[in-house]
């Protein structure tokens, strides 16, 4: 009877091993998966951050990299240009400035050398009226910025990209809409 019962023992035993084992692998596997659901959520929640970080970075970052001309510097521009002539600020000149100057964006751009894009220094100069006008760009400031200097075509129905030379800067002229024929 005694070897009837280290039988039995040994059998009851080996079949409470067999579901031990697999309990324990079923518990290994649902906290592997607890695991892998932590770790997803986490990497969900910094995702989710990241996105919204960087959108604002990019509206920063746009807000930072395009810039305007000051158009309050729109009549010494215009003086510094026709020094020496007849003509005089007024509000006909204001208007077209000011519509000019609506579709011109400074962007910064890190310099490359491109053969491709037309640098600033190709342009026609405005220099009739006064023959002394500085055209270095070594030191170039955005916002002041005299684009009645060059002669920039503002009736082109595509937009333009001009290279300010060795600056990081790109001038963008956004095409002319013809507001009277629409």
């Amino acid at each position: 009877m005694k070897i009837n019962n280290l039988f039995f023992s040994s059998f009851n035993f080996g079949i409470f091993n067999k579901y031990h084992l697999k309990i324990n692998s079923f518990l290994s596997v649902f906290n592997l998966l607890s695991r892998l659901k932590v770790i997803l959520v986490f990497f969900a929640v910094i995702l989710f951050f990241n996105n919204s970080f960087s959108q604002e970075n990019k509206e920063k970052l746009a807000a930072l990299s395009t810039r305007k001309i000051n158009r309050d510097l729109l009549p010494s521009f215009f003086d510094e240009v026709h020094y020496g002539s007849s003509y005089k600020y007024d509000s006909e000149y204001e208007r077209i400035y000011l519509e000019q100057l609506s579709r011109i964006e400074l962007i910064y751009s890190p310099y490359v050398e491109n053969n491709y894009m037309l640098k600033l220094s190709s342009l026609s100069k405005m220099n009739k009226y006064n023959p002394n006008l500085d055209f270095n760009t070594s030191e170039f400031i955005p916002e002041k910025f005299n684009f009645i200097k060059y002669g920039f075509n503002f009736y082109a129905s595509s937009d333009q990209f001009i290279r300010v030379d060795n600056q990081d800067y790109i001038i963008h002229i956004l095409p002319y809409i013809n507001k009277s024929s629409k």
